[in-house]
């Protein structure tokens, strides 16, 4: 099931997280999921889900509006973004950038033989 979930690791379920049109921020993950600020602050920049504990995953995700096992959604969801000019455009350029060095450093873990990577960053 860890290698299912790595596949959508929290930086890129963060990423995706909406409220409508608008980007959650952390507090509000923090809120919804149950998880303190602290914890959430520091899931959503993890590249995989392996050192979290599995309610903390499953409240993150849900929270975040990610289903971790069924992850078509999600997917579909990042392949419009990618073909789109404003590539996930309720993320300031700040977020942007850092979650394309995290796109960057999960890329690189995988192609060192872990899990499969998922397509290259936006």
């Amino acid at each position: 099931m860890q290698a299912t979930f790595n596949k959508l690791p929290p930086f890129i379920c963060v990423a995706v997280a909406r409220i409508g049109t608008q980007r959650m921020s952390l507090p509000e993950v923090s809120a919804e999921s149950g998880i303190s600020l602290r914890k959430v602050e520091r899931i959503a920049q993890m590249l995989s889900w392996d050192s979290v504990k599995y309610r903390d995953v499953c409240s993150f995700a849900k929270a975040c509006g990610v289903d971790l096992v069924c992850q078509s959604e999600t997917r579909k969801y990042l392949a419009r973004q990618r073909t789109l000019k404003n590539v996930l455009s309720h993320l300031t350029s700040r977020q942007l950038e850092r979650f394309n060095e995290l796109c960057e450093e999960f890329t690189t873990l995988h192609e060192q033989g872990r899990d499969e990577a998922l397509p290259a960053s936006p």
